[in-house]
């Protein structure tokens, strides 16, 4: 505002502005020095015109100029209790900056805390349900062993109140039950059949699997063959479900029709 007023040669604008600057609260004197060391404008008119000579208060400097050409000096003298309030001022600003960014930093590290513990505990819950349910899949594993075993039993009791040698292969045609009497018959030949033993490791069967496949194609038909072997004569019927196929020994060799 001083230099502009210098520019347009208006020295009572210099003067008001010098002025009502010398009457801010806490300022002793404000001015404006010529490069002559004169003071062309003063907040106390009466000192216009005279020599600047240091004043004992603490005073600020800034020098005034138009374009390169510097023409004078602006000075301004403050109390120090005005000065100490000025500080003490910027301290608050500058502290309460820094209480605004310690918060805001809190802030951050808390939201990030929360999210970390909602990630551990979204872990937690995942883990302990993946235990959970290998705990299932083994108890549910335990009970179908369970149960195939109790049902293996219980079709093992039931083939055993048949009358004459039986076997019964299961849908894979592997043996799922063999009663007492088709037992003493391959029993007899030196070798012991355990369930799910494949049909071509039964003795009797091995050299039947054409039979055996013609049974598999006509469900509910017997499909009978003769082994010149021994004179055993087998009879082939596959379910109708194809779950399985019943093979029956005739020891005493018969016509095949």
């Amino acid at each position: 505002m001083i230099e502009r007023s210098y520019h347009l040669k208006d020295d009572l604008a210099i003067q008001q502005v010098v002025t009502a600057l010398g009457q801010a609260p806490g300022i002793y004197f404000a001015c404006v020095i010529g490069p002559d060391a004169k003071m062309m404008a003063h907040s106390q008119p009466l000192n216009v015109g005279q020599i600047y000579r240091r004043a004992d208060s603490p005073v600020a400097t800034h020098p005034l100029a138009e374009g390169q050409k510097r023409w004078g000096t602006f000075v301004i003298s403050a109390s120090e209790k005005a000065q100490w309030r000025a500080w003490w001022r910027e301290m608050a600003l500058w502290g309460l900056g820094g209480v605004l960014l310690w918060l805001a930093w809190m802030a951050r590290l808390l939201v990030w805390r929360r999210r970390v513990t909602e990630q551990e505990h979204r872990i937690a819950d995942l883990m302990t349900m993946a235990e959970e349910q290998k705990q299932q899949a083994r108890r549910d594993a335990d009970k179908q062993s369970q149960s195939r075993a109790l049902s293996a039993g219980w079709l093992q009791s039931a083939v055993d109140q048949l009358p004459g040698a039986m076997i019964l292969l299961d849908e894979r045609q592997r043996t799922a039950a063999v009663n007492s009497t088709a037992a003493g018959l391959l029993n007899g030949g030196g070798e012991a059949i355990l369930p799910g033993t494949p049909w071509s490791d039964v003795p009797f069967l091995r050299t039947c699997g054409a039979a055996l496949e013609r049974s598999l194609r006509s469900p509910g038909a017997e499909v009978k063959v003769d082994l010149p072997t021994d004179g055993t004569i087998l009879g082939l019927t596959t379910l109708k479900d194809g779950a399985g196929t019943w093979v029956a020994l005739f020891p005493s060799k018969r016509v095949v029709k």
